[in-house]
């Protein structure tokens, strides 16, 4: 996702990771691409066979840092795994329930300090402020035969399947009208497309 532009052209070298799962036949591939940032602001969390017959799949696109997507992909396992509606097999309401958990936790002391420490290794120095940066967020639990997802901002699901594509997932976009009448009613100010002159999504991690 990036910040505003940094560079005169993108840089296109990936980091890409695949595999397999152990006990079926799901397979993965995934990549990142700095492009126009100064960095590579975004992280995944693969986790296949999270549990039996239960595999995780998830992408954090940062905004203006990597420390968000990083924070993300660092809790995002541990704290689904605790939920309760992961136990009673609520895959979405666990999926959304995290998200609202990791945001909760980066906004504690504790969680702000990890987030400087975070910044810290991106620029090699210890910041002495917390910026407000974001990350969006899409996170899919591929249980059995079943795919369940939840998404923060306009990360995306696309199904694929022969000649079947169907988007999962809606994004939080300031063009769906409905997400602009519930960020004003929260209190949020909307000029040349920005929310609070901040970001450009209706809904995100850490904002």
């Amino acid at each position: 996702m990036g910040g505003p532009f940094s560079r005169t052209s993108p840089a296109k070298e990936k980091e890409i990771e695949y595999g397999g799962s152990n006990c079926s036949k799901i397979q993965y591939a995934a990549a990142l691409m700095q492009g126009w940032s100064k960095r590579v602001d975004d992280a995944f969390l693969i986790k296949p066979d999270l549990s039996e017959g239960i595999h995780l799949f998830a992408i954090f696109e940062g905004f203006k840092g990597r420390e968000i997507a990083r924070f993300a992909q660092l809790h995002f396992e541990e704290e689904l795994l605790k939920n309760d509606k992961f136990e009673a097999k609520d895959y979405v309401g666990a999926l959304q329930d995290t998200f609202l958990v990791i945001d909760r936790m980066m906004k504690t002391e504790e969680g702000r300090q990890e987030l400087i420490l975070l910044r810290a290794k991106d620029e090699e120095q210890v910041p002495s402020y917390y910026l407000e940066i974001a990350s969006s967020a899409n996170a899919v639990l591929v249980v059995e035969d079943q795919v369940f997802c939840a998404n923060i901002g306009t990360s995306r699901t696309i199904f694929f399947k022969e000649n079947e594509v169907k988007v999962l997932t809606a994004d939080n976009s300031l063009k769906n009208p409905d997400e602009v009448s519930r960020v004003t009613r929260a209190g949020g100010t909307i000029e040349s497309g920005w929310i609070d002159n901040q970001i450009v999504i209706g809904r995100a991690l850490g904002i």
